[in-house]
């Protein structure tokens, strides 16, 4: 039996499409909560399959499945739990975990009863409680003692520095093993730390605890509008403080419902491959959210996601196992599946979705013909819960633009003037890239971050995105620049300053500033340029162990220090840090062009495709085989004899 294809999503070829769509005013048939968006799916395909989960990757013949009649059930169960601990409109549920179900139950519950915020499970401990204390979480949710795993010795560390925390619940992952692992590791996890309750913090079960509530319905009147707080995600990841975006109940409905216009989600087979991870806006959206609002069918890949335990290795036997048709990833993960054999034909995939960095040309290009599966790049960002423009699955592809904005929301490229007021700017002009719309976020948990980011044009408020763009002549967004300087490691956001600030606790730096290099494999990684003090001595190898134990998370951690004399500085004194970018690109261009003939390498930040490396005195013969080497970065190329 096919799913029912309520919202009659038909797929964008064109932006005449998008006008087509946002004239027939078909608003009405978005969903106005995330609950709603389960219950509506849970009544029009009771037993079409919404989940699919196995824990590695040689399993994925037998997963455990969840009907959307059960998955509406454990929602229900897990919010009439939520409730009874004295959760209410306005609180907030914090939730780290892997990608399990109960991830997935989790997330729809608290935004049933109150506010969910799923945190990165990989930082320590300390980020984690700065992220508790920031949101002033009520209840939460995590994952219990088990093996391979530190994430209940780093909460249970610090849950009781948190004051406003009343009730801890643990999630039991042993269940989800099979064969003889299931009782190793079940009698292994016994012995591990199990935490005590505090008088004022109470210890639980999930499951124990949740199967004591209905699963029929909820037990409380639902009063949820679509204008409250639905969602908390924090940004960038290894900030030193915290910064919390808030998504309403309307933008991710919104989000979900207008990218399924783009996307064609209500076709009746919508089957997306799920390796991204939840805590993020890429993998709530695009991968739970979207496919609970289509009646889609989500494959999660394993707790670990496309990090676990043989999910790469069987990936292709996974996709035509389940006939996945919709794949979402990050640049990196296109670049590694290079290296693995596609094996049979793959022409059961729509598309795959590509974002959350920069993806070279050549990876997509090298895919395409590998696969015979297009890549659709995107844009988006938190800010704007998720999807912001992405490129049209049954239009043209512009190679290397994101696409057309989302049917009901709007883009512009700004620039202010003399007087400090902003100017909408023509096609191909590169300025600010600005979002209004449903999809954008209500603002940061603490105002001070709010400063600066929401520009007044024409009378309406949009969103200062921070990257730099253009929109040409035919309606496609072209990102130029990056957003404050982040580092996008495997798609992940690092921010320089918590580098930075671990720098400079040492008493002989003076100056430190965090780049990316260049990585083939996940697109940079983060490098610290240091300038030391005057009359003060330093190695590269004792300030990497001073460091080493400040910076918070591992991705974040730098692949290398380089002390120089005299860091390059604008004329307001800042780091000119484009300069040492530039530095990195070269570098990796040298070390790439060894055993070749050329005059010189010169790097330049272009307005209209960013940093680009030119190489002079290349010869002709030589010129496929060094863009085929150079292929795998995301900065331009071009040669010259």
């Amino acid at each position: 039996m096919g799913r029912t294809d309520r919202f009659a999503f038909k797929g964008i070829a064109s932006k005449e499409d998008i006008a087509k769509i946002e004239a027939n005013s078909e608003l009405s048939s978005c969903p106005k909560t995330t609950y709603d968006s389960a219950l509506q799916s849970c009544q029009d395909n009771p037993n079409e399959t919404a989940l699919s989960f196995f824990m590695l990757g040689k399993d994925f013949k037998s997963p455990f499945t969840f009907t959307y009649s059960e998955m509406l059930a454990e929602i229900n169960a897990a919010a009439n739990m939520l409730r009874s601990l004295g959760v209410e409109k306005g609180d907030v549920v914090g939730i780290i975990l892997p990608n399990l179900p109960e991830t997935c139950f989790a997330m729809v519950a608290a935004q049933t009863v109150g506010i969910s915020f799923t945190i990165n499970p990989l930082l320590e401990k300390e980020l984690l409680k700065e992220l508790l204390l920031a949101s002033n979480v009520k209840v939460l949710i995590t994952l219990g003692p088990f093996v391979k795993t530190n994430i209940w010795e780093k909460v249970n560390a610090i849950r009781l520095e948190v004051p406003s925390i009343k009730h801890v619940i643990k999630v039991n992952m042993t269940p989800y093993l099979q064969g003889w692992k299931k009782s190793v590791v079940g009698l292994i996890t016994q012995f591990k730390n199990q935490g005590t309750s505090a008088e004022e913090q109470k210890l639980h079960d999930y499951e124990h605890l949740k199967e004591q509530f209905s699963k029929d319905k909820l037990s409380f009147t639902f009063d949820v509008h679509s204008s409250d707080a639905a969602a908390y995600f924090h940004t960038g990841g290894t900030t030193g403080r915290p910064k919390i975006a808030i998504q309403t109940q309307d933008n991710i409905c919104f989000d979900c419902w207008s990218t399924g216009h783009n996307l064609r989600t209500g076709e009746e087979e919508f089957t997306v491959y799920g390796g991204l991870p939840l805590f993020h806006v890429f993998g709530a959206m695009v991968m739970l959210s979207m496919c609970i609002a289509g009646s889609g069918h989500l494959v999660l890949a394993g707790p670990k996601g496309f990090r676990g335990d043989g999910i790469m290795a069987n990936f292709w036997k996974t996709i035509r196992h389940y006939e996945i048709t919709v794949i979402a990833a990050v640049p990196a993960i296109y670049n590694s599946l290079l290296d693995i054999s596609s094996g049979e034909d793959c022409t059961g995939i729509n598309y795959a979705i590509s974002g959350a960095a920069p993806l070279p040309v050549e990876v997509m290009r090298t895919f395409e013909k590998r696969t015979g599966v297009e890549i659709l790049e995107g844009y988006g960002c938190t800010e704007g819960t998720c999807m912001v423009a992405v490129n049209p699955p049954y239009g043209e592809r512009k190679i290397g633009s994101v696409g057309y904005p989302i049917p009901y929301s709007e883009i512009k490229i700004l620039r202010q003037d003399s007087q400090s007021n902003y100017l909408e700017l023509a096609s191909n002009e590169v300025g600010s890239v600005c979002i209004k719309g449903r999809n954008v976020f209500k603002g940061y948990l603490e105002e001070e971050d709010n400063a600066k980011v929401w520009v007044d044009f024409n009378g309406e408020n949009y969103f200062n995105t921070g990257d730099l763009g253009k929109i040409d002549n035919d309606g496609y967004l072209w990102l130029t620049g990056r957003k404050k300087e982040l580092i996008i490691r495997g798609g992940h956001n690092i921010d320089p300053a918590s580098i930075e600030a671990a720098f400079y606790a040492h008493p002989f730096v003076d100056l430190a500033a965090a780049v990316g290099r260049p990585d083939p494999k996940v697109g940079e990684v983060p490098v610290v340029y240091v300038q030391v003090k005057p009359g003060k001595k330093l190695n590269e190898q004792d300030l990497m162990e001073f460091v080493r134990e400040k910076i918070f998370e591992k991705a974040a951690i730098p692949k290398a220090i380089v002390i120089i004399d005299k860091m390059p500085m604008t004329s307001i004194d800042k780091i000119f840090k484009p300069k040492l970018c530039m530095q990195e690109i070269k570098a990796t261009c040298e070390k790439e062009l060894k055993g070749f003939s050329f005059q010189s390498i010169d790097v330049f930040n272009s307005k209209s495709v960013g940093f680009t490396a030119m190489i002079k005195g290349v010869s002709l013969s030589d010129h496929d085989t060094i863009k085929a080497s150079m292929s795998k970065y995301s900065f331009s190329l071009e040669l010259q004899q």
